[in-house]
């Protein structure tokens, strides 16, 4: 077996038929899918095992809700292929994207442990495509150097690249020999996943295939909704990076890069809280008001090549508390388009 598609599954009945028919068009003996049901309330679970009932190299697991993090170790632990796939249930394969991708992993010559493929945004308000990620973030990257290598020229061209554990897949050896996993409590796991992942990888490809596709701006979404749970989620997988950087990563210039794209996650939360009503938010600014100081860069210079509110929001970071973040992003969305 080539590859192991996980799909953690949680009350998607409305996406997770266009899911899973995107992979069987590709029928491929090299493939095996597994979905894990995280203790769904709606069809869900009788959707996926009517597939399984049809197709035999579809397993479908079912298990107490814990979250998706929790769900694709599930996965993993029953995978048999050497490649790792993680696909979100609301989120589908573009046609032959996977095959196009398994050619490439059967090459003889091919000798790398990730591997990153083009990636689009699919607007649910409109029907639109749009480059999530592709060739304008890898093309000087250098294929089959190591991640700390290849992540740190991704985060120079774009600190504010996404911890998305469904932009690449990934060879079970790093996972094994290394023990990542994802955290099995909360949300938000793949940010201190994917952290580990480009750290550890000895050897990263980057195939220009459009891949996949990312649902963007849908209603109901925790970026369009966002609530104190889980920004406080997100607050706790950027103090485990910041200490995980701190002791784990060697390559200082890499070092730095991750630090800022860990800051820009700060910020997405301090823009999130703009939309909380909620007066739990002060409690959560006093919070952050405690991790303000811990981005800490070793070589200012590595500013130069970051965007200009990445760049100014830091160096202002030092001066003013978060609630003075806050405060400007309420007033900018007063007068947002």
């Amino acid at each position: 077996m080539i590859l192991s598609i996980i799909i953690p599954a949680y009350n998607v009945e409305k996406f997770i038929c266009k899911n899973i028919e995107s992979i069987i068009c590709m029928r491929n003996d090299n493939i095996e899918l597994i979905i894990v049901d995280d203790g769904s309330t709606d069809n869900t679970y009788e959707i996926c095992k009517d597939y399984a009932s049809k197709y035999d190299f579809i397993k479908v697991i079912t298990e107490k809700n814990g979250g998706p993090g929790k769900a694709r170790n599930t996965g993993v632990s029953v995978a048999t292929g050497e490649w790792i796939f993680f696909v979100d249930a609301d989120d589908y394969i573009i046609s032959d994207g996977l095959n196009r991708i398994i050619d490439h992993l059967q090459n003889p010559e091919f000798n790398g442990d990730t591997v990153v493929f083009n990636t689009l945004s699919y607007f649910e308000s409109t029907g639109d495509y749009s480059v999530f990620t592709g060739s304008f973030l890898y093309n000087n990257c250098q294929n089959g150097s190591c991640g700390s290598s290849f992540w740190k020229e991704v985060l120079r061209k774009d600190v504010s690249y996404g911890y998305c554990a469904v932009f690449y897949a990934i060879k079970k050896k790093l996972l094994i020999d290394n023990n990542i996993r994802f955290f099995d409590e909360g949300t938000s796991n793949d940010i201190c996943f994917s952290i580990q992942i480009w750290n550890k990888a000895k050897a990263v490809y980057y195939f220009d295939e459009d891949v996949y596709v990312y649902r963007r701006d849908q209603p109901n979404s925790i970026t369009h909704n966002p609530n104190i749970k889980w920004m406080s989620w997100v607050k706790n997988r950027i103090i485990w990076n910041l200490n995980y950087i701190n002791y784990d990563v060697e390559d200082i210039v890499f070092k730095d890069y991750l630090v800022l794209s860990n800051f820009n996650l700060y910020l997405v939360i301090l823009s999130c809280a703009t939309r909380v009503k909620d007066d739990s938010i002060y409690g959560l600014l006093k919070e952050l008001e405690d991790i303000k100081d811990k981005f800490c860069l070793t070589n200012y210079r590595v500013l130069k090549s970051v965007s200009r509110k990445i760049k100014l929001t830091y160096l202002f970071n030092s001066f003013f508390s978060p609630f003075f973040f806050w405060i400007c992003w309420k007033i900018y969305r007063l007068f947002e388009p």
